[in-house]
């Protein structure tokens, strides 16, 4: 029952993230987005995949919930490089329309 309850979870971070990706994608920028926390919660999935591998085994209901996130949110790190430049040109236009 509880890894029901776990992966009733998957379709709502699925969306989310999944807007968020595409829209990225439609404007070919990240805006605020910050590459290091991205940075930082993809080496977090990473990390608690190998520990879930190490104490609970390969529960493949746990495992396949924090691969969806690392692929997600490995394609909005990925974005963030991708994007970098427009990224930059975006936030230097927003800074001088604030100075107006």
């Amino acid at each position: 029952m509880a890894l029901l309850l776990i992966s009733v979870a998957w379709p709502i971070m699925l969306y989310s993230r999944g807007i968020q990706i595409w829209e990225n994608y439609q404007v070919q920028q990240t805006g605020a987005q910050s590459g290091i926390t991205l940075g930082l919660n993809t080496l977090g999935l990473v990390i608690r995949i190998y520990t879930t591998v190490q104490e609970v085994g390969y529960n493949m209901v746990l495992i396949a919930g924090y691969t969806l996130s690392l692929l997600t949110n490995g394609a909005l790190l990925a974005q963030v490089f991708v994007y970098r430049s427009n990224t930059l040109e975006f936030l230097k236009s927003l800074k001088a329309k604030k100075k107006d």
